[in-house]
C-alpha cells in the first residue's frame, strides 16, 4: 500500500499542473457547494422567525402606467388598506431601502462609550408583534402620540 501511494504521488509530482489544476477545481467545487447549501438552509429548510410563518403575507403595489411591480407600498395606501382591512388580523409595514437602494439604514448608537453603527429598518409599531419572541434590543414606538 504505500508503494502504491510512492507511486501516485510521484505521477501528481511529474504532472504538477494539472494536478495544481485538478485541486483548485476540487477546491472551487466543493467550496461552492458549501455556499449554495449554506444558502439553501437558512432560507429553504430553517423555519423563519416568527411564531406562525404560514400565516404571513408581503403584498406590494404596481403601477402599470409606470411599469412599477412590486414597488413599496405608498404611507396613505398602507393607511386606508389598515382602515379597510377585512380580512387579516394585522397589517404592518416596513422599509428596509434608503434611498440610494441599500439594505437598511446607518444609523449611530451613542450614549456611553464609542459610538456604534447599526442597520436599521423603519417599521409600524405593530411589527413586533409578528415575531412571537421579544427580541433582546429593540425600542418600539407606542401607537399613542406621547
Amino acid at each position: 500500500m504505500v508503494a502504491d501511494f510512492r507511486f501516485a504521488l510521484r505521477g501528481l509530482l511529474r504532472t504538477a499542473g494539472f494536478t495544481l489544476v485538478v485541486i483548485l477545481t476540487l477546491a472551487l467545487g466543493i467550496g461552492a457547494n458549501t455556499a449554495m447549501f449554506g444558502v439553501a438552509e437558512s432560507v429553504l429548510w430553517r423555519p423563519m422567525p416568527y411564531a406562525n410563518p404560514e400565516r404571513l403575507v408581503q403584498v406590494w403595489e404596481t403601477n402599470p402606467l409606470k411599469r412599477w411591480t412590486d414597488a413599496p407600498v405608498a404611507p396613505a395606501n398602507f393607511a386606508n388598506w389598515q382602515k379597510r382591512n377585512s380580512v387579516f388580523n394585522e397589517l404592518a409595514a416596513y422599509n428596509a431601502a434608503d434611498m440610494k437602494g441599500a439594505s437598511g439604514f446607518d444609523v449611530f448608537l451613542s450614549g456611553t462609550g464609542e459610538p456604534q453603527r447599526l442597520k436599521a429598518i423603519t417599521a409600524t409599531g405593530t411589527q413586533p408583534r409578528y415575531r412571537g419572541r421579544e427580541q433582546s434590543r429593540r425600542w418600539t414606538p407606542s401607537p399613542e402620540p406621547e
